[in-house]
């Protein structure tokens, strides 16, 4: 994990998509509250069964979308909630798997400038940031790109107007 991915928000959309996905995903109410004590949540979601694993996940993405900021300790780190929140969707996605939800997520991430690299046999993934090629971006050149030449423009621009 480097520290640059925790200066970068997931958007809305991805966690949602993440929510989506958790719902998809998890098959038990041991799962889900296992993931609510991880994101120390375990005083706002009941551990019990009166609430289905799917109104579970509901209230988990809507208090992981209201305290987005709020930051929490996990094996890995502090992290926000919101990281915290999508790291555990990611742990459950499957490389190569047909579901729409998982595809949505990880074009979610994508967006936000993050890929999965899937592990070897029986280890998780991992949430990394993208590198420029992986997510159809340029790389940085050496002063030729357009950003770079809009900005000499302008320099010159103001420059010459100050002259007059």
């Amino acid at each position: 994990m480097t520290p640059e991915m925790r200066t970068q928000p997931f958007t809305r959309p991805t966690i949602v998509a993440a929510n989506e996905f958790l719902a998809e995903a998890i098959r038990t109410h041991t799962q889900i509250n296992k993931i609510v004590l991880r994101l120390e949540l375990e005083n706002e979601i009941p551990a019990d069964t009166a609430l289905g694993i799917e109104k579970k996940c509901d209230r988990l993405g809507r208090i992981v979308i209201e305290r987005l900021s709020d930051t929490i300790e996990t094996l890995e780190g502090t992290f926000s909630l919101a990281e915290a929140f999508v790291r555990e969707a990611v742990g459950l996605a499957v490389e190569d798997s047909s579901s729409i939800r998982q595809a949505n997520l990880l074009r979610g991430l994508a967006r936000d400038g993050y890929v999965v690299a899937w592990g070897e046999w029986r280890q998780p993934p991992n949430l990394r940031a993208a590198l420029p090629e992986e997510i159809d971006l340029p790389a940085a050149d050496d002063g030729g790109s357009r950003i770079n030449e809009a900005i000499r423009v302008l320099r010159a621009t103001q420059a010459h107007g100050s002259r007059d």
